[in-house]
């Protein structure tokens, strides 16, 4: 890893760590990823701090108690295409 990058990584790293919103199994593999940087041991360190912090990502989704975050769908996928050259017949009520 660039040596500028692996700098931001290790910031970014320590904030979460020191988050109050920080779990203790994502903190304690962030942690183990820390102590692991520079030795034989970093790559493996990488994949699980990776694993953890998607699993908890996925998490926040019904955390605290709250209902389910919407999920966000592009208009295309909503919405179907109208047919060109038709017409929608309504009732009209008199």
């Amino acid at each position: 890893m660039d040596k500028k990058v692996l700098d931001y990584v290790v910031e970014k790293t320590n904030e979460l760590i020191n988050a109050a919103t920080c779990n203790a199994e994502t903190k304690a593999s962030a942690e183990a990823w820390l102590a692991a940087v520079g030795t034989d041991q970093e790559a493996e360190a990488t994949k699980k701090y990776i694993a953890v912090s998607l699993s908890q990502k996925q998490g926040l989704k019904y955390s605290a108690g709250r209902r389910p975050l919407p999920e966000w769908q592009p208009m295309q996928r909503r919405s179907k295409r109208k047919e060109l050259h038709t017409a929608t017949a309504r009732r009209v009520l008199l």
